[in-house]
């Protein structure tokens, strides 16, 4: 009986942990400035679960803060994950599998990106486990 409960038990959701550098930053009019250079210093956490992934910004510039992504669509590559806070939409974009891409290239890139009606902010993160 204890076995076959145990065959029922829904599997445990896998954590996965990434630390990213941004790689790169843009932003309307933001090139060469000392908002992009502001920018391209924060680093990133990305804790993934099965439907959402939790974001840690660092930075020594700006406020740290937290923020969850909700998985909303994936296509053959890539998983994308909205944030809405009321000042903007958020969109994080990672690869279907992080952890193979590390396994094998070392690496993987996402992209993050804020977006309102009179601003796009965009970074591309450089991630590892």
């Amino acid at each position: 009986m204890a076995a076959a409960l145990l065959l029922w038990a829904a599997p445990v959701a896998a954590l996965e942990k990434y630390n990213c550098v941004t790689a790169d930053f843009t932003g309307f009019g933001h090139e060469g400035t000392d908002f992009q250079a502001k920018n391209l210093r924060k680093t990133y956490q990305l804790l993934v679960k099965d439907d959402e992934v939790v974001v840690f910004t660092k930075s020594p510039d700006f406020n740290d803060n937290e923020k969850r992504y909700r998985f909303v669509m994936q296509d053959a590559l890539d998983r994308f994950a909205v944030s809405e806070d009321g000042a903007s939409f958020d969109m994080l974009s990672i690869p279907n599998r992080p952890g193979n891409r590390v396994a094998t290239d070392g690496y993987f890139d996402a992209t993050l990106s804020l977006t309102s009606s009179f601003f796009v902010n965009a970074w591309l993160l450089r991630c590892t486990d």
